[in-house]
């Protein structure tokens, strides 16, 4: 009876925390658009944990079949895929009038200057912004851009992060119950609709998170291979982020230590080739690296020393648990990455006197929004003895 308790005290606190940090960032739309922020705020932080409920509760096993029909699930997709591809030229065209987001002018405009033979951070945006995304999410988005499809690039990486679920658990209902966490987060589906890159980052994320623990578990060569590259053009994305290829490889070779030098020798080249040679073709204007200064300005050095070394300890206990269980690792990911984007994140908010709406810096916590979203859907999977292939 202690033990259930003990049990169920602490899923219901995990559901809470995973609840707080997907709708968090949420909440700035809601101050945004919204006639009445604070009210309908307080609604859907109460409301969320209670929406959730299917993704932890065995006894509502018929709502989570309906979400976890491969009909609904195709469904929720294309009305997605449908939505998005109808809203992104609106706000696109906002950039006429000097409004709107500028997220996506930098991939395209640096993926067409590659294709030019020209340097991609060679011109600013529209608002005159330095360009942020790394060479990674250039190469990640160019194929999208190269055929005119970019808004299609998010919703790609989405439908990487279902077939991986299905492919991984073998069944549909983890899926739809991803699906349904990840949109409880109100700010994906804004970021959605105004091309942000952010989203295809955090399911790139996401997708390691997935595909590293039976990779491990099996000692499979090529996949740790083919998840390097991956886990090096993620690392790519933000200068900030390059820790993600150090911190991938330390929980790797907790688990496997042939496959975690083999993972740290080809992540790290993939993160740091490419962007130093850009680097090396003119310094100057080598525009990803004023993210490294802007981090302490917006958070000042106490606040981002305090996270850096809350993930420093976060760190090394997640390597110790994952060499004692590989299914630790996307619980480590988290909780390892997830105090200095706080630690950002909550520094930007302060320096706008606490104005969510114009909380710029709630951007920061997108990349880990898909992997809590995972987190909540393998606890429920433990909990339905759904066993990963």
């Amino acid at each position: 009876m202690q033990t259930s308790a003990k049990f169920n005290f602490i899923n219901f606190s995990l559901l809470l925390l995973l609840a707080g940090y997907l709708s968090l960032p949420g909440l700035r739309a809601i101050f945004k658009y919204s006639p009445y922020p604070s009210f309908i705020s307080c609604l859907y932080l109460i409301f969320l944990p209670i929406f959730l409920l299917p993704l932890i509760n065995r006894k509502l096993e018929k709502i989570q079949k309906v979400i976890g029909n491969p009909l609904t699930i195709l469904l929720f997709l294309t009305v997605v895929t449908i939505t998005c591809w109808i809203a992104y030229p609106f706000a696109d065209a906002l950039k006429l009038n000097m409004q709107g987001s500028d997220q996506d002018d930098c991939i395209i405009l640096g993926v067409n200057r590659i294709l030019n033979f020209s340097h991609p951070y060679g011109e600013k945006t529209y608002f005159g912004n330095p360009c942020s995304p790394g060479p990674g999410l250039l190469l990640l988005y160019a194929p999208f851009v190269i055929f005119h499809i970019y808004i299609l690039g998010a919703i790609a990486s989405i439908v990487a992060v279902v077939l991986g679920l299905y492919q991984k658990r073998g069944d549909w209902n983890i899926a739809g119950l991803w699906l349904v966490a990840l949109f409880s987060s109100l700010i994906i589906p804004e970021l959605l609709a105004v091309g942000s890159d952010l989203v295809l980052l955090g399911n790139g994320i996401a997708f390691l998170a997935i595909a590293l623990p039976p990779t491990v578990r099996n000692r499979n060569l090529t996949f740790a291979i083919c998840l390097s590259i991956l886990c090096g053009l993620v690392a790519s994305s933000r200068v900030n982020f390059i820790v993600i290829a150090p911190l991938v490889s330390l929980f790797v070779f907790a688990g496997w230590r042939r496959g975690g030098v083999i993972f740290f020798c080809i992540s790290m080249l993939v993160a740091f080739i490419p962007s130093l040679y850009i680097y090396l073709l003119d310094p100057t204007i080598f525009t990803p690296l004023h993210l490294a200064g802007k981090s302490s300005n917006i958070a000042g050095l106490q606040m981002l020393a305090f996270g850096a070394f809350l993930s420093i300890g976060t760190a090394l206990y997640s390597a110790f648990r994952a060499r004692i269980d590989e299914a630790f690792i996307p619980m480590g990911l988290f909780i390892s990455l997830a105090p200095m984007l706080l630690s950002v994140s909550l520094g930007d908010l302060s320096t706008r006197q606490w104005n969510i709406a114009a909380w710029d810096g709630a951007n920061y916590l997108v990349p880990l929004i898909p992997l809590a979203a995972l987190i909540l859907v393998n606890s429920n999977a433990k909990r339905s003895g759904i066993k990963s292939n």
